[in-house]
């Protein structure tokens, strides 16, 4: 038993008050009460929602994966969030950062540590023109990407 039972026990006897009374033409109900507090236990419980969403300290896989990359374009080099990242760009993966999408590897060669996808603890080494998922670690050389 929570709290929200004694709130709908009081809700359905205002209710049922209420009804009676408009009914029975013995009063004039109390629909104004029962409306500001159905009102108000919505509101509590929007806030606490909000609230609890934003304490959370539950994580998603999404939560390790980097908020922006680094986007190779004629230009230069240009930091561009993850969601803002298009089928086609050139990204740039440092050593020991985390693969943000699936990619294919488009210079030299690099050893991948999928040991936060798969479990596997040793690297797995990919060479030019090789599809890399991801989730997976770049570790020691310098490789560009295609996502």
């Amino acid at each position: 038993m929570n709290l929200d039972v004694p709130l709908a026990l009081g809700i359905l006897v205002l209710f049922l008050r209420s009804a009676f009374e408009v009914i029975t033409q013995t009063g004039a109900g109390f629909t104004d009460t029962l409306c500001s507090l159905v009102f108000f236990i919505l509101i509590g419980k929007w806030v606490q929602q909000r609230t609890y969403y934003h304490i959370s300290f539950e994580r998603d896989y999404r939560s390790y994966f980097p908020v922006a990359v680094t986007v190779l374009t004629e230009e230069g080099d240009k930091p561009v969030q993850l969601a803002d990242v298009h089928i086609g760009d050139r990204i740039l993966v440092r050593n020991n950062e985390i693969i943000p999408a699936d990619a294919i590897l488009l210079k030299g060669d690099a050893a991948i540590d999928f040991s936060f996808v798969t479990g596997e603890s040793s690297p797995v080494s990919r060479t030019l023109g090789e599809i890399i998922y991801a989730g997976g670690v770049r570790l020691v050389r310098q490789s560009n990407w295609k996502s």
